[in-house]
């Protein structure tokens, strides 16, 4: 695999591959933990963007679609195994947008499961903080869950921090979804009851572009209620899942 996709195997030819994009700030290893909640059949593959872990050297990306040319080529480099795409936060809108382009590309996902983000209409309606000044900036994330003391204690960490959070909130900020855009595989939103920017009832809009089914889920939580309820919250993706390949003649 390429910079961008790291991939954690069983050992066992996998059912489903799960293609996980992490939160604004987050990299490949914040979805890394997820392989000890997934049976062997299932193959996790996470998203490394640049900007961070493995990639911290590189400039972060600040165009969604853009960053989307760059990773497309090695998502359809991957084999055909059945992918069912995740994505938190930021990441909902990567998963979105890669399961647009897998359509278009005629290798449509078998489930689209979005997670604490609001849909690109309601985010491009409520005021921006990518360009605020550092203080306020902070305290916006304050809201959300926060980022951790430890990173704003050190100066190169704050800096580094702050630069993707700044370019990662650009990429959320100023993206639009095509006009009309309809997925053609299952949507399933996953929302924390105490999420301020994704609430379970924004999150119920996500429907209106779900040309198959839709279902919501509620936990209990904030922002970050994913690695929270990280056992519930796998147990609930495990189950979409096996529903999935289930409905396309893939589990016994």
């Amino acid at each position: 695999m390429g910079p961008a996709l790291w991939c954690y195997r069983s050992g066992q030819p996998p059912l489903l591959r799960l293609l996980c994009f992490a939160h604004a700030g987050g990299g490949a290893f914040a979805c890394r933990g997820w392989r000890a909640w997934l049976p062997s059949y299932v193959e996790l593959v996470t998203v490394e963007l640049p900007g961070r872990g493995s990639r911290l050297r590189e400039t972060p990306a600040t165009d969604l679609r853009a960053a989307m040319d760059a990773l497309m080529p090695e998502i359809l480099a991957l084999d055909t195994t059945p992918i069912a795409l995740f994505g938190h936060s930021m990441g909902a809108l990567f998963a979105f947008e890669t399961a647009l382009r897998m359509q278009a590309c005629d290798r449509p996902p078998r489930l689209l499961i979005l997670a604490g983000c609001a849909t690109p209409a309601h985010i491009a309606a409520r005021p921006r903080i990518r360009d605020l000044p550092d203080a306020q900036f902070v305290e916006a994330f304050d809201r959300m869950g926060g980022i951790p003391d430890a990173v704003l204690d050190d100066p190169d960490l704050r800096r580094i921090t702050l630069r993707t959070l700044r370019a990662d909130m650009t990429m959320v900020e100023c993206y639009r979804a095509p006009h009309a855009a309809r997925i053609p595989c299952d949507i399933a939103a996953l929302a924390g009851r105490r999420d301020p920017i994704a609430s379970p009832e924004m999150m119920r809009a996500w429907c209106d572009m779900a040309a198959a089914g839709f279902t919501l889920d509620s936990f209990d939580g904030g922002h970050f209620f994913v690695q929270d309820a990280i056992g519930l919250v796998a147990g609930r993706i495990l189950s979409l899942a096996d529903t999935a390949l289930v409905s396309h003649g893939r589990r016994d």
